[in-house]
């Protein structure tokens, strides 16, 4: 019988399998919970200036989503993927 890799591993960018109770995979999963709730704070959302934070927060979640997402042994895909940068985190820990 072969082991339900789908149940205990996480497929990143450039087709690596990680455990799913790694501190990756989990930091990119709590990313995207958090950015799905933001979501739907934004879709019942009416005021103009915390729309502007709100996008802001998801357009940096989703690139450190992604970061966290290829792994720098990812050839494939290494060169043309964009990584969270310093003044990025800097603004999401302040918010």
């Amino acid at each position: 019988m072969v082991p339900d890799t789908e149940a205990t591993a996480a497929s990143v960018c450039g087709g690596i399998l990680l455990a799913k109770n790694t501190s990756r995979v989990t930091a990119y999963g709590s990313i995207d919970e958090l950015n799905s709730a933001l979501g739907l704070v934004r879709s019942h959302n009416k005021a103009i200036w915390l729309e502007q934070i709100l996008e802001r927060l998801q357009q940096d979640l989703f690139i450190a989503g992604a970061d966290l997402a290829t792994p720098f042994t990812a050839k494939a895909v290494h060169t043309t993927t964009t990584r969270i940068q310093a003044k990025q985190v800097a603004y999401l820990e302040e918010q």
